[in-house]
């Protein structure tokens, strides 16, 4: 039930004619399914590390083929990180999708629940603080979402005397060419 659940709603948020209308109330119910959705992962994977769990499914009311091989699967820790990794990136593509009153809204009760939904309150994982900082940048800090490409066009190509090398300096691009 949860990938088909994950695959909805990621899809939904791709959707811009549905969730243009939404108000908060609403994102805040997709978001409370996310936190859910994260909860459950996390006690799949707890789960899936001490014992072989066999997930049945159900194809009865799909007319579809009823092989073995489609009644149950196991969920392999692999499987229940997976989830959790979906479960967050409902998280990330929603909040990006929102306009900034709505995120603006929606920090404080994003914010709060990242926090209850990691195992310890007090240990923050990587996960966690992850997405703590992606609300804060994108919720309370002018950053464009606009995506600047690097110019490719490199006139020196195919000399072996030329050289060009990039890095990332703070929130810019260095590039020095010898």
């Amino acid at each position: 039930m949860i990938p088909t659940i994950l695959e909805f709603i990621l899809a939904l948020s791709d959707s811009p004619d549905i969730i243009s209308h939404l108000t908060v109330e609403e994102f805040k119910r997709v978001f409370a399914i996310a936190f859910k959705l994260i909860q459950t992962s996390r006690d799949l994977e707890k789960r899936a590390e001490s014992e072989s769990i066999i997930h049945p499914m159900r194809y009865d009311k799909l007319d579809a083929e009823k092989l073995p091989s489609t009644q149950t699967f196991k969920i392999t820790t692999s499987i229940a990180h997976f989830f959790l990794s979906l479960s967050y990136k409902v998280i990330s593509s929603w909040l990006l999708r929102m306009k900034m009153v709505h995120r603006r809204q929606l920090a404080p009760f994003i914010t709060k629940n990242l926090i209850l939904s990691c195992e310890s309150n007090k240990n923050l994982n990587h996960d966690t603080l992850a997405y703590l900082e992606l609300v804060s940048n994108f919720t309370f800090s002018e950053i464009d979402l606009r995506i600047e490409t690097v110019p490719t066009d490199n006139p020196h190509r195919g000399d072996p005397s030329y050289t060009c090398s990039r890095w990332v300096y703070g929130d810019g691009i260095v590039t020095v060419e010898t």
